[in-house]
């Protein structure tokens, strides 16, 4: 599942790594013929119940296994596993190994030599960091036996690469080509290297030594192996100290990706022209594709995805290609914000973040998560429209109801397990509240450069409701349909503005306002009531002419009304 998940773009492991950004392209790029070619060779892993049992976790510390002493014999047998599965192990068992070796060297452990041996060496041939093992081995203490059959078994890079760094060469009995390619070991005895190679007989061999850096190289030598006689001591080798046990299951995109599991992987494009669309009702798609900077056949893509699922609608005015909103910005909020209050809240939460370049999604109801946020933000590269997972941020929505009535609930969103998958955690109230809520913050021990409360005003809409204008009082007001979001923390408490004062009536219907720059506006008796409330949340209230107007914080206009 891991291996398909990278294959078609659901997994993200947010490796900053030019060489795994460049395999992984190359995986993806890989023609699918190719692709299930290739995995087909994986797939005796998730299928075999033995080979499963062996591979799925691990028991043996090669920590352990590298201390001054121990000999680790592995079995691989190809006749019982297949040649395949026989590779795979391998090199498997080299790479941990050589892993092992560089963690080492990186924590200033003492570098004790280790010795491996490597029968059959052309199984492990074809890995690619072999060559970096053979030219770096020995600094890390790493020292290498190699044995194999012929030369045409590994490819001639690598075989060039074993002849220069390779210190002890050790050729038996050998015909054809190889007799050629040996003999080029030591270029000043090539002709007598040939001829001694040519007459090797059972039990002879041809040494062929390096000297060290200043010292005269000494020509190659025949000599006679010794023969040992085999010894059946299997018995007395075979050890079920390491058995595995029976494999677990476990979620893999979420281990290798914590945040993948709260949410499925995110699909940027698809969201950040949802939201557009949101915004603008409809837009040509040609308009589209400009807004969000991206090409006209991905945003063709996102689209038609959309489409399929019923988010949009596609159709065409003369010869545009013209795409309207439906639905789907703010799918699943119900589930993490039940009450009406609180899935107002989440929705002008989730439209904050979406203005400012994250993908927003709500964590998914897992009975098998211990813990969960409301929300997901994932930060996002816009150049490549890929998730930058490893910027994700936990998001809380807290209603008043629940600010009041649960605050023990609210601190403990702060600390609790999944926080430690994200790099910050952000709560969200109403303004009407933050107070409440500011205090809960301030006695809770947590970590506040990465635990952030923020607040959303109350909207405007909300604001005239509550003052109870009647329809035909209301005719004349403009209502802004842009949110009331503050932009942070900091800005949660904006210094009140210069009081703006009431005073005595102008005439019949009106009364006199004063405004910050010491103007007096007479203004119609109905709005007095609806910029008391705006002035007391810390709008500003402005007038021309002809109209009175308020800004928020961010110099926005929310309400206006003509006077």
């Amino acid at each position: 599942n891991a291996i398909l998940g990278l294959y078609k773009g659901e997994l993200d492991l947010d490796v900053d790594d030019p060489e795994w950004e460049r395999q992984l392209e190359a995986l993806q790029n890989m023609q699918d013929q190719t692709f299930i070619s290739a995995l087909s060779r994986l797939e005796a892993y998730a299928h075999d119940k033995m080979l499963l049992k062996l591979t799925s976790k691990t028991t043996l510390d090669f920590e352990n296994l590298m201390s001054p002493g121990n000999i680790t014999i592995f079995s691989v047998p190809k006749a019982d596993l297949g040649e395949n599965l026989a590779r795979l192990i391998a090199s498997t068992i080299v790479m941990k190994l050589w892993f092992e070796i560089l963690a080492r060297a990186r924590m200033n452990k003492p570098r004790t030599p280790v010795f491996l041996i490597i029968d059959e060496f052309q199984f492990v041939a074809d890995l690619p960091i072999i060559d970096t093992i053979l030219s770096e081995a020995r600094k890390y203490g790493l020292h290498l036996v190699i044995a194999h059959q012929h030369t045409k078994q590994i490819p001639e890079q690598l075989l060039q690469s074993v002849m220069s760094n390779c210190a002890v060469k050790v050729a038996f009995q050998v015909g054809g080509s190889d007799i050629k390619k040996l003999a080029t070991m030591d270029a000043s005895f090539a002709d007598s290297l040939a001829k001694a190679l040519t007459g090797l007989t059972i039990g002879k061999a041809v040494v062929k030594l390096t000297a060290r850096p200043g010292e005269q190289q000494p020509p190659p030598v025949v000599v006679q192996m010794d023969y040992i006689p085999h010894e059946v001591r299997r018995a007395n080798i075979y050890t079920y100290t390491f058995d595995p046990g029976e494999p677990s299951t476990q979620d893999l995109k979420g281990l290798l990706n914590p945040v993948l599991k709260y949410i499925e992987p995110a699909k940027p494009l698809e969201l950040f022209a949802l939201y557009i669309l949101y915004k603008e009702k409809s837009l040509a798609i040609a308009d589209l594709a400009t807004r969000l900077g991206a090409s006209r056949g991905d945003v063709d893509d996102a689209v038609n995805s959309l489409a399929g699922r019923g988010f949009v609608e596609v159709y065409r005015e003369g010869n545009k290609k013209i795409v309207r909103y439906v639905k789907g910005l703010f799918s699943g909020l119900r589930r993490v914000a039940p009450s009406e209050e609180g899935y107002r809240l989440a929705k002008r939460v989730l439209l904050y973040y979406a203005k400012r370049g994250y993908v927003v999604a709500p964590a998914r109801q897992d009975p098998g998560l211990s813990s969960r946020p409301d929300l997901v933000a994932v930060s996002v590269d816009k150049s490549t429209w890929r998730p930058i997972y490893s910027k994700s941020i936990a998001v809380e929505v807290e209603s008043c109801n629940e600010v009041e009535t649960h605050p023990e609930q609210v601190a403990r969103n702060w600390v609790k397990e999944s926080v430690r998958d994200f790099v910050e955690v952000h709560t969200w109230t109403w303004d009407k509240c933050y107070g409440r809520l500011r205090e809960i913050y301030e006695r809770a021990s947590v970590d506040k450069s990465r635990v952030k409360i923020f607040s959303v005003k109350i909207p405007v809409e909300k604001l005239v409701k509550e003052v109870s204008i009647k329809p035909a009082e209301a005719s004349s007001v403009a209502l802004s349909e842009k949110p009331a979001l503050l932009p942070s923390a900091a800005a949660i408490r904006p210094a009140p503005v210069a009081q703006t004062q009431f005073e005595a009536t102008c005439s019949s219907g009106r009364v006199a306002l004063t405004l910050s720059s010491g103007r007096v506006v007479c203004v119609p008796a109905n709005l007095v009531v609806v910029l008391k409330m705006f002035m007391d949340k810390g709008y500003r209230v402005e007038a021309t002419r002809t109209r009175i107007v308020v800004y928020d914080e961010r110099g926005e206009e929310v309400f206006s009304s003509s006077l």
